[in-house]
Order: structure tokens, then sequence, then C-alpha cells
């Protein structure tokens, strides 16, 4: 008996229109498709913020500079130097809700006065806060004149955090974030524009681990590589959700059971 040939069924993709779902897709794609191109550009200026950081600290230290020459030179930031000087023996401040390795603490800042007779305001580092909120962290302050080692870097406030002013005058002062014409305020004397904090190495250093991204390059490629594959999938899901594909699948599977018991 002569066999018959297999039949075989052509499909066509038509448009089915589901307007709602189309103009809500419409509206988030470009969205998505944004929200991965910004994290590509943080993460460039992530790239650019590291290399420019390697840049400055490779060159060499300032040694023991003059900080009134210092206000007129470019790009001071994260350039190392060196100062000799010593501490105030009584007055600092804790800077809250500073977190490492999972314990809550404070940075430790202390006014330096240079041989020049300039205030410098030095980034001690962390240290652990006690298990008490009105218990306050014991600082020893090295006394006498001493060197210390480490980078410039601007104090910047952060608008997104509420200072509430502490009025009392007793000392440490515990403050949200450094406030450089604050700070005068309180020392009733002039300081110089940028913080220094300090090297590991460094006479007077706390426990040091600066932070400059908070967030790493990969980890917003990352972040554009989902933004992005949730664009794709949002695609593909308009496709079948405003055409008939899902049917035409589901038909070439039925078929090839079909064949298949044949």
């Amino acid at each position: 008996m002569e066999a018959k040939p297999r039949s075989s069924t052509k499909f066509s993709v038509t448009l089915r229109i589901n307007w709602k779902l189309l103009l809500a897709g419409l509206f988030l794609l470009p969205m998505l498709i944004r929200l991965g191109f910004w994290q590509l550009e943080r993460g460039e200026e992530k790239r650019l913020l590291q290399a420019d950081i390697q840049q400055q600290q490779a060159l060499p230290a300032l040694p023991t500079p003059d900080f009134s020459q210092l206000q007129s030179i470019d790009r001071l930031r994260y350039r190392f130097i060196e100062t000799t000087g010593h501490f105030d023996p009584s007055r600092y401040w804790l800077v809250d809700n500073k977190v490492l390795q999972g314990k809550v603490g404070y940075e430790v800042i202390a006014p330096f006065v240079d041989i020049h007779g300039a205030v410098l305001l030095v980034n001690r580092g962390w240290i652990e806060a006690p298990p008490l909120r009105e218990h306050l962290p014991a600082v020893t302050i090295p006394k006498g004149l001493l060197s210390v080692r480490g980078r410039l870097n601007l104090a910047e406030p952060n608008s997104m955090i509420r200072e509430v002013e502490q009025q009392s005058d007793q000392w440490p002062i515990r403050i949200q974030q450094l406030n450089i014409p604050r700070a005068e305020q309180q020392l009733g004397r002039e300081v110089f524009d940028w913080a220094l904090q300090l090297q590991p190495d460094s006479p007077a250093a706390l426990t040091v681990m600066w932070r400059d991204v908070n967030v790493s390059v990969a980890k917003h490629q990352g972040y554009a590589l989902q933004w992005f594959a949730m664009s794709g999938a949002l695609l593909i899901a308009l496709l079948f959700a405003n055409t008939n594909l899902s049917d035409i699948f589901s038909n070439n599977n039925k078929s090839g059971a079909v064949f298949h018991e044949r």
C-alpha cells in the first residue's frame, strides 16, 4: 500500500492587539531600558573615579604643607599629605551610624593644629560603639608633637541627612556628618576646607577601612544586565500577548505529538 504523504499545516502570525497590555508594556519598556543604561553610566562614573583616585594616590605625598597655600591648589582630593603638629587635647566629634563588618560604631574626627598654626580636621577612623546609646566610646587622644599621614578628602554634607544640632557644650560632640562651617562655630576658629583621612600605619589611626565607592563597577554592570533582561522578557511577553504566537506553538506541539504516535 502506498504511504500517504504527511500533511503539513502552515501557520501565519496575526495580530491580536490587547490595548491595555500593549500600552502598559510600551510605557514600561523604555523605562526598563533607560534604567539599564543608567546603571552602565553609573558604572562608568565609578570606573573613572577609581582611576582618578589611583592617579592621585600614585603622586608623592606633600610633606608638611602650608595649608594657606594648599587652598589654591587644584585636584587636592585623595592626595596624600604628611603633616606635623598636635591634636586638640579635649575636643573631637563622633560621626554616628558608621557600620563596619556588621558592628555599629563611630568615626572619630579630631582637630589637628599643624606647625604653621592651621587647624585640620583629621578623621582617625572607626571605633565600636558601647552597647548603650547614652554611653560614648572612650577615645585616647595622642599627646605631644607627632607626624601623621593620610589623604585629603572633601567634607561634603549630604542633604538627605537631617542634622540635629547638639546644644550641649560637652565634648565629644555626636554628629550625623561632618560640616565644616558648623565645626568652625563649635571650635571658635577657622579650619582647613579638607578633611584628612589617616592611613592605617599613621600615628593616631584607629580602625581604618575607607570606602571610595558604595557600589562597585561590576555590580552596576550586573544591575544593568538585570534591567536589560527584564526589558527583553517584557518584549517577548508583549509579542505573545498581542499575536497568535502562543496558538502556533501550541498547534505545533500537538501536531508533533500526533505524528509521533503514528
